[in-house]
């Protein structure tokens, strides 16, 4: 663990202001990007929970969700801090594209089913 953390970042460097600030508006930006795309699953979840009382089922919902529209994320940045570089990335994306979007349908049809 150690070894992970000394290649992340030095112990003896501080991380400049501009550059946590520049995290802190680019993350900004990604969630004014995403909150079109989630919005409506996020309020149809919440409707479930306060309307019509499915607490458990709602929750249970909004744990799945969030997991998978965090994990892919989580990875990619995991990934890039242990040092892959983020054009091997980018080429990784465009060579499975069709693995990736395949195995994305199979979910949401999934999810569609278990939701139903």
């Amino acid at each position: 663990m150690m070894i992970l953390l000394s290649r992340v970042a030095p112990q003896n460097t501080i991380i400049p202001k501009v550059r946590i600030l520049s995290a802190l508006g680019l993350g900004a930006i990604f969630s004014l990007v995403k909150a079109p795309c989630v919005g409506a699953i996020y309020l149809t979840i919440l409707n479930l929970i306060a309307v019509q009382k499915e607490e458990l089922a709602g929750i249970t919902f909004l744990c799945v969700y969030n997991f998978g529209v965090i994990l892919p994320i989580l990875i990619i940045g995991i990934a890039i801090v242990v040092g892959l570089s983020p054009k091997k990335v980018d080429q990784f994306r465009k060579d499975k594209r069709a693995q990736i979007r395949l195995i994305t349908g199979i979910i949401l049809v999934a999810l569609g089913v278990f939701i139903l």
